[in-house]
């Protein structure tokens, strides 16, 4: 799991503080996450599926995307209630791309990885989400079974068929997109792991690292509030 940054992100510390603020003794300038400046926000996803990827006839795409809007819409605040996620458009795409062989962030599959993303992805949408085969995806990392990739235009979200074990991974890789768009330039989590800003520290929480599928996932108001300062609503 794991997401590309912007440039000249703000990085937090442990406490979710900017780390100049930190050192200074002061968080001026730091938006206090819990005031939003909306109640709440939908995320439009432009789905595709290659025609022989593990989708279970549409049901694991549907549960995915359900989890996610359970997940990110509970908060328990008066000031805001969450984030939905939106399916706009959904189509069974022809590709050669197997997760497993073709290398997501080596420069030698670049382009065809860039040429199935400018061909199938949707411009009216925020995310744009692949389903591929591969049961695994080969990255610069050792083993992931989802990414999330920015691209110049589109936004996107790779899961492999070893990903459908779990029905979490979605909502997390999301909730990358949520944070890595905020309009602030905050782009960690609001309490991140000690070298790891873009995940939860706390175990058991949907942003950490090591996600499980034997638990639902915790979220806090921090992260949802966080999550609608989001450059996706528009």
């Amino acid at each position: 799991m794991g997401a590309n940054y912007p440039k000249n992100r703000k990085k937090t510390n442990s406490k979710g503080m900017n780390n100049t603020s930190a050192r200074s003794g002061s968080s001026t300038g730091v938006p206090n996450w819990n005031r939003p400046p909306r109640r709440s926000g939908t995320v439009n996803l432009c789905i595709r599926a290659a025609v022989d990827a593990q989708i279970e006839h549409g049901y694991r795409i549907k549960r995915d995307v359900e989890t996610a809007t359970a997940i990110w819409n509970q908060s328990t605040s008066r000031h805001f209630s969450g984030v939905s996620f939106d399916i706009i458009d959904l189509k069974a795409i022809e590709t050669n791309i197997n997760t497993e062989i073709f290398s997501i962030d080596r420069n030698i599959h670049a382009s065809e990885i860039k040429a199935m993303v400018d061909a199938a992805a949707c411009d009216a949408a925020d995310v744009t989400v692949f389903y591929l085969p591969g049961k695994f995806i080969s990255t610069n990392h050792p083993f992931s079974l989802v990414v999330a990739r920015y691209y110049p235009v589109h936004r996107v979200i790779i899961m492999s068929e070893g990903a459908v074990a779990n029905p979490y991974f979605l909502a997390h890789e999301l909730g990358h997109a949520l944070f890595t768009t905020n309009s602030r330039g905050y782009y960690d989590d609001p309490d991140p792991q000690r070298k790891d800003n873009a995940h939860n520290r706390n175990e058991g929480n949907l942003m950490y690292k090591g996600l499980s599928s034997r638990t639902v996932p915790t979220i806090t108001n921090e992260q949802i509030g966080k999550a609608l300062y989001s450059t996706l609503f528009r």
